[in-house]
């Protein structure tokens, strides 16, 4: 065989190389993670269906909501802090899309999701790589305009593909659900004036964020209301559980102003109970599993019929 018609076959054999490749990840996508997982293949899966209420939040309702056996006319769509309003704002959009429109919207928050400005070092595994549909690029664009032009690179856009064929490292098992555990609120250890570095980085940031609306968030709250009013959604904003100094500043905000002026209606768990700094994980956002089922009766007994 002459060198011509070697280098045709090795062009050749490139070629259909990178076009199989290219069908398998189209196919196969490579779920990195939960999100991923949500949005690539449980939503997916999602077509026609029609549920009464829809959950969306962050981590801390994905541990608590997400871990359970729900009613089935609930659809549990929490993810994590880095998906942002803007985020979540895009999994209603694809899940109406395909879907028919529910009653209820909860969405359940920590006050610092409400400041999530798509600029910190999750975005492109949370986002940007996750909401790639041209009109959502497009719609963040006009308020983030190089986001997407900062994190797409060739060596990003071949090593997805390439992981994409470890077909067996995809996260493609949906979390297991349990039944709830009644606790009693007595069965909980408390230290009183526990405090450790992240809680207090936690309230110096939310004191630092006192006066300060991000654009991001801003935008799609907007979004969601206005969404929601159109479809004729009832939307309800769950405050989660935080410290109770942090409680105290978020409602001292401009942030929560904001909200209020937009007719939001806001149930805040921190209302209702008052969370004890020792209840906290070492991350300072996250709950200990014990309170962690405490909560889940709040939210069952006291915000919305969950099981």
């Amino acid at each position: 065989m002459n060198p011509k018609t070697w280098l045709i076959a090795l062009i050749t054999f490139i070629v259909i190389g990178v076009l199989s490749i290219e069908a398998f990840y189209q196919t196969h996508k490579y779920n990195r993670h939960y999100v991923d997982y949500l949005i690539n293949t449980k939503l997916d899966q999602l077509k026609n269906k029609e549920f009464e209420t829809i959950i969306l939040g962050d981590s801390l309702a994905h541990n608590a909501i997400g871990a359970l056996k729900l009613h089935s006319y609930i659809l549990d769509l929490t993810s994590n802090n880095a998906l942002s309003v803007a985020g979540n704002y895009f999994l209603l959009k694809r899940y109406l899309k395909q879907n028919k429109k529910p009653k209820n919207l909860y969405y359940f928050v920590v006050p610092g999701h409400l400041y999530q400005n798509l600029d910190t070092q999750y975005t492109y595994s949370y986002f940007t790589t996750v909401f790639t549909q041209e009109d959502e690029i497009e719609n963040i664009q006009k308020i983030k305009p190089n986001l997407f032009k900062e994190d797409y690179s060739f060596s990003k856009y071949t090593e997805k593909r390439l992981k994409a064929l470890k077909f067996w490292t995809h996260y493609n098992v949906a979390p297991k659900k349990s039944l709830p555990i009644q606790i009693n609120e007595n069965d909980l250890i408390k230290k009183e004036n526990f405090m450790n570095a992240k809680i207090e980085n936690k309230i110096k940031y939310l004191r630092e964020m006192k006066n300060i609306i991000n654009v991001v968030p801003k935008k799609y709250i907007d979004r969601i209301v206005t969404l929601c009013n159109t479809l004729d959604i009832n939307f309800i904003l769950v405050i989660e559980p935080i410290p109770k100094l942090s409680n105290k500043l978020f409602l001292q905000s401009d942030m929560y102003k904001f909200l209020q002026e937009k007719n939001i209606f806001i149930y805040n768990i921190n209302d209702i109970y008052t969370f004890n700094n020792y209840f906290f994980r070492y991350d300072g956002r996250h709950i200990r599993a014990k309170v962690n089922q405490y909560y889940q009766n709040l939210i069952d007994e006291n915000i919305v019929d969950i099981y």
